[in-house]
Parts: structure tokens; sequence; C-alpha cells
């Protein structure tokens, strides 16, 4: 079928507002359009491997240059939501190795998943960070201050093994 990751601004170069929900697969589609790109999304895969080797893999946000026009990005930008059973040493031991040992192209930042019955409070550090990428993810840079301050793009959630994981 046909993808729900909508078409790139074309002011922008990146995508409109917002968290687009779609599948592994449809983000293939739409962003391995080069042998470059490719090869940046099979190492992202790899690195979605190592998390998913460990426990669970709710979902993960992807933002950054791949996601955009740009023809040759650099690497893939991830925000993993781990499963409540996953070991947070061992996220953190994930995702150094990719970058100091591997030298992956993957930016990886790994967080567990930790929300609350209800209405309540969630851990305070589990609700800081998903304000924070969110709102990150969200923004372009430029040269601007009042321009980087504001919301312009969006970014793609990946579920993978569910948030209920």
């Amino acid at each position: 079928g046909a993808t729900v990751i909508p078409p790139l601004d074309p002011d922008t170069g990146a995508l409109p507002l917002g968290r687009h929900v779609a599948t592994l697969p449809e983000v293939q589609n739409q962003f391995t359009t080069t042998d470059q790109r490719n090869d940046l999304w099979k190492k992202f895969l790899a690195v979605t491997g190592m998390f998913r080797g460990e426990g669970s893999v709710c979902a993960v946000w992807l933002s950054g240059s791949y996601l955009t026009s740009k023809e040759m990005p650099h690497d893939v930008d991830a925000v993993y939501w781990l499963g409540r059973g996953f070991d947070p040493r061992t996220a953190q031991r994930i995702a150094r190795y990719v970058r100091d040992v591997m030298h992956m192209p993957v930016d990886c930042y790994p967080f567990v998943y930790e929300p609350t019955k209800g209405a309540g409070f969630t851990s305070d550090q589990y609700t800081w960070y998903r304000g924070y990428w969110d709102d990150l993810w969200c923004r372009l840079r430029s040269n601007d201050d009042n321009e980087a301050r504001v919301s312009r793009r969006g970014y793609v959630e990946v579920i993978i093994d569910g948030w209920h994981s």
C-alpha cells in the first residue's frame, strides 16, 4: 500500500510538523533512495537488532538529515524507547559500543519506557526525556535564533515490539 509518511516540505526539505507513525518498510521505501542511504539503513537495522537482542524495543523515533531531502546524509538519528524490563545500563553500553567501538553512523539515544497508569506523574527523568526529544526532533537548525526555537519539521515513530512490551 501507499506510505503513510507525508511528502517532504519543499520549503524545508524535511517532513511536515508532527510525529508520523510508519513501519520499517515504509521508512525504507521512502528514504533508501541511494546506495549510501541504503547502507545507512542497513546499519540502523543492525543497531536496532543489537537492542532487540537484549530486550524489547517498544518503538524508535527517527529524525535528522536521513529523513530530509539531503542527498548524502551522514547518519541516522534514533531515539530507542525500550521495554520496561530493559536494563538502562545495558542500553547505555550498547549505545557506547555503537558510537565508540564500531563507529556506526547511527546516533542512538536509548531510554526505558516508564509510563504510569492514568494521569499520574511518571518518572521525572522519563517525562523530561520524552518531552525533550519530541521538541528537539521538531526543530531545524538555523543561524536565526528565533527560527531555531520554533517547531518546523516532523519525525517518524516506528513501532517495533509495541508500547505494551
